[in-house]
């Protein structure tokens, strides 16, 4: 139940290594703005105020884009041994300290996906992922008596792996409201009504209210059942085949229906560790060959460390269960949040958002004209965008600005935060009068309709989500650029 083919684990290998690849790509289309003390969150700001818990970060280092560069290149030269395959453990280790480290550096850009990507790595130091089809394989076999490889490996670090996959769908699918995702079946309407992440395809699939009603129970089955399938002890192979199956078109169908970043792709790699050998035999028989087994001391630490996860997953359910709460003690939560190990997967849940919208900034220059800072448009508009989605350079940029609205604590004080970054751009591309002076943030909240509007059985349905709310114009701060008006 608990073993990973070999050839599996190195196709995992490969894609964690492109995966990394390609969110430094995307992250470092915003290095000067997120990650550097003339962007959005200098180091002033984040240590002292937004830094709950603040693991160690070589980030924190330098405060200027040469400085964050030179990291951003040592991180894509680790992404890349780690696809390849040479000196597997010690580049996953430090390609998962690197990670956590640029994630500590502006964790108000992060996703759910961010928390998996470094679980999967985490765990991923527990397993031998350079065990096949890797330099090191090459480099260690190349003698004349080669001894026949293992075709899989069972540990407790295989055990935990394939555990913490599940999990991320068993804690979300036990949140989630079934009066929305059951009963109701309106799930999908209210989180395709989200504007800031539906694509245009997502926003024509509103027309359909009985396939959102499927949509929402499949969902939610799928979550619950999909992870219980993968342990059935018969037909084992071919159940595995099928769930994995079923999970990347389930995944693949997110990122036809909304923009999401890297979501869908990281949790289709996860499933990659379920590939049956089944899928690698050529002539339909296995390699006799005894599984791959794993260090005592590596066992001993991967257990613990699993026992803390599942803990801390049912410490989720506190407020339903409060005698979960006193058997965690604080050493262990200590270790948890120092290795980031901490974890709540509650995507959608109980249900989706019903409150969404959009921002205006209209700006004054020296000069008197007035300009709209948030499109960099002549034209300050209230009215609402075709696609409020596209408005975001990526989804970075959407993440940082849902965390700091609505205004709390520290919400506000990244909000002067980023005030402040909007005086220094703006300032920086314009010379003379055409500087800007002062400026006012509005947010522009519409509440998705109930789901009456399932009445409307044709395509009228997007129309009528998209024209009957009335958006509540929210003022969220007026800044002179230097200082808070």
């Amino acid at each position: 139940m608990f073993s990973i083919d070999l050839r599996s684990l190195a196709v995992f290998r490969m894609a964690l290594g492109a995966l990394l690849l390609a969110d430094l790509y995307i992250r470092a289309q915003d290095l000067r703005a997120h990650y550097t003390d003339w962007g959005v969150l200098p180091r002033d700001v984040l240590i002292p105020h937004l830094s709950d818990p603040l693991p160690l970060s070589v980030h924190l280092v330098s405060g200027s884009a040469f400085g964050q560069a030179i990291i951003f290149l040592i991180a894509g030269v680790f992404a890349l041994a780690l696809l390849l395959g040479f000196r597997t453990p010690l580049v996953t280790a430090v390609s998962w300290l690197l990670l956590l480290s640029v994630q500590a550096r502006n964790p108000r850009v992060l996703h759910d996906s961010d928390v998996l990507l470094r679980l999967l790595l985490f765990w991923g130091m527990f397993v031998p992922l350079g065990a096949r089809y890797s330099l090191d394989s090459l480099i260690g076999r190349s003698g004349a008596d080669r001894a026949p490889l293992p075709t899989s490996v069972r540990s407790v670090g295989t055990a935990a792996l394939l555990l913490q996959v599940c999990l991320v769908y068993w804690c979300t699918a036990a949140f989630k409201s079934w009066a929305v995702w059951w009963d109701e079946g309106s799930a999908v309407y209210y989180a395709l009504s989200i504007d800031q992440v539906v694509t245009p395809f997502g926003l024509w699939v509103l027309g359909f209210p009985d396939l959102l009603v499927l949509l929402s129970r499949v969902a939610i089955v799928l979550e619950f059942l999909g992870p219980c399938l993968v342990f059935v002890p018969f037909c084992t192979p071919w159940l595995r085949i099928g769930v994995v199956g079923a999970f990347f078109c389930f995944h693949s169908g997110l990122t036809l229906f909304m923009s999401i970043g890297l979501f869908p792709y990281i949790s289709m790699v996860s499933w990659l560790v379920f590939v049956p050998s089944l899928v690698w035999e050529r002539g339909g028989s296995p390699d006799p060959t005894p599984p791959l087994r794993s260090s005592r001391l590596a066992q001993a630490l991967a257990a613990a460390f699993l026992v803390c996860v599942v803990l801390w997953n049912l410490l989720g359910f506190a407020a339903a269960a409060p005698y979960v709460r006193p058997i965690f003690p604080s050493s262990a939560a200590l270790v948890v949040y120092l290795l980031r190990l901490d974890q709540y997967w509650n995507m959608f849940s109980p249900y989706p958002l019903k409150n969404d919208g959009w921002f205006v900034m209209p700006g004054t220059l020296q000069d008197g004209r007035q300009v709209d800072l948030w499109t960099d448009e002549g034209m300050v508009s209230w009215e609402k965008p075709a696609d409020i989605s596209a408005q975001y350079p990526n989804d970075r940029w959407w993440k940082f600005m849902e965390n700091i609205y609505p205004v709390e604590r520290e919400r506000e004080i990244a909000l002067d935060a980023y005030a402040r970054y909007v005086c220094r751009d703006w300032n920086a591309r314009h010379d003379g009068q055409e500087r800007l002076e002062t400026f006012r943030i509005f947010y522009m909240q519409e509440t998705t309709l109930p789901n009456p509007a399932f009445s409307l059985r044709d395509s009228s349905l997007a129309e009528y989500h998209r024209h009957t709310v009335r958006p509540e114009k929210r003022w969220l701060g007026e800044y002179t650029c230097g200082e808070r008006s």
